[in-house]
C-alpha cells in the first residue's frame, strides 16, 4: 500500500502541468488535427489524422480470409 502512494505521489510530482490559455476569433483548420487561431497553431492532442498532403489509398480487391 505504501508503495503505492509512493508511486502516485512521483508521478503527480513528475508530471507536468497542463496550462490552458483563452482564444477567442474565428477558427481555421489547418489539418484534421491543427487549428488555427490569429496565427497561432493548435495542435489537438490525441486526435491520429491523416495530414493534408497524404493521400488516403483505396483497396482495389477485397481481402480474403481463409478459416
Amino acid at each position: 500500500m505504501i508503495k503505492r502512494r509512493v508511486l502516485a505521489l512521483m508521478l503527480l510530482l513528475l508530471s507536468k502541468v497542463a496550462l490552458a490559455d483563452s482564444f477567442v476569433g474565428q477558427v481555421s483548420v489547418i489539418d484534421g488535427d491543427t487549428l488555427e487561431i490569429h496565427g497561432t497553431r493548435i495542435r489537438l492532442w490525441g486526435v491520429d489524422a491523416p495530414e493534408s498532403a497524404q493521400l488516403c489509398a483505396v483497396r482495389t480487391a477485397p481481402s480474403t480470409v481463409v478459416v
